[in-house]
């Protein structure tokens, strides 16, 4: 009986063992979805030449192609230029100061008289613009490159840790990215398992493809050095409601073990041992007094049990004279706790 104690305390501990890796170590599941609007990334962009202000225009996706300025202006969610010593990936590079940085800040317009709304994907605006300006004209280049950094942050993260890729300048760049959402999991989680219903966003993420031509220079200005786009790179568009629906990667942590996976995995074990206890050592003394009648039965009389019936013999000739039956004589047992 103590190897089954023993063994009894090993699964229970190897069990909850299990549980807390799997709450420490959640399984991933993955779900699609669609929507009509979805937040445009924040961008970061960086030159030494770039000192002339930069430009946002949105747009629908066969719109602007030729001359983005056709599209609706978008500057209010651009700063003003910086320089790069506030971006922390940036530090250990030279004369950081000399940069010209620009923000795009797809929360909320830099210009609160521009109201609160963050900059979106939807079925009017399908696709950003940033044109980058310098003093110099890009027919300078003959002699030496020109380039610029760029990054892209969610709302969920702080622009000054972008972390930055450089191109080389003049050209046209296009930015196709995927929206993934992951989602934590929380205490209920911990009984259920959780699955694809949780509310506790962990981070946002964009799954990006760069892609960058370079060219001698625009004919629209020689001082124009780069169109920077930004295109969502799935959606689909709806004909019954002539809008356009953007595809979002959700992913979701899930418990794998849980605490009914743990009291089932505990019973089934108890069941075992006691079948194996029984086959090799045979079964206890049933008890038939439980905890009610231990304790919650005590003041009450105990019933009686058992009657046995004695028959006494009796002078044969008192019996005939005074009673022709036998006497019967009732002994009463009692058992007392």
């Amino acid at each position: 009986m103590a190897f089954a104690d023993d063994s009894k305390k090993y699964s229970a501990v190897w069990n909850i063992y299990r549980m807390v890796e799997s709450v420490n170590s959640p399984v991933v599941s993955f779900k699609s979805e669609l929507r009509h609007s979805i937040r445009v990334p924040g961008l970061v962009i960086c030159g030494r030449t770039l000192n002339w202000s930069a430009e946002c225009y949105k747009s629908k996706f066969n719109a602007a192609d030729d001359n983005y300025t056709t599209g609706t202006n978008c500057n209010e969610y651009l700063s003003s230029p910086i320089d790069a010593t506030i971006f922390v990936n940036m530090r250990g590079y030279d004369d950081l100061d000399k940069l010209y940085c620009y923000i795009l800040n797809t929360s909320q317009p830099f210009n609160e008289s521009y109201g609160t709304n963050s900059l979106e994907f939807s079925s009017s605006t399908q696709k950003i613009a940033i044109a980058l300006w310098s003093n110099e004209e890009t027919n300078n280049t003959i002699t030496e490159d020109r380039w610029f950094v760029y990054g892209t942050f969610t709302e969920l993260e702080d622009y000054k840790y972008t972390k930055f890729q450089i191109v080389k300048m003049p050209s046209i760049s296009y930015l196709y990215f995927k929206r993934i959402e992951k989602y934590g999991i929380n205490k209920k989680d911990i009984i259920t398992g959780g699955g694809t219903g949780q509310t506790i966003q962990k981070s946002i993420e964009s799954d990006e493809t760069f892609t960058s031509f370079a060219i001698s220079g625009f004919d629209v200005n020689k001082h124009l050095w780069e169109i920077f786009r930004i295109i969502p790179a799935k959606y689909v568009n709806n004909e019954q409601s002539n809008s356009t629906e953007y595809l979002v990667q959700l992913w979701y942590d899930r418990v794998e073990f849980t605490f009914f996976q743990l009291t089932a995995n505990m019973g089934g074990f108890l069941s075992v041992l006691s079948v194996i206890y029984l086959f090799l050592f045979g079964s206890r003394r049933i008890n038939p007094w439980g905890v009610v009648q231990r304790h919650l039965l005590k003041a009450v009389p105990p019933t009686l049990e058992s009657y046995s019936s004695l028959t006494e013999s009796i002078d044969p000739q008192i019996q005939e004279k005074d009673s022709p039956e036998e006497t019967h004589v009732f002994i009463v047992s009692r058992r007392y706790e």
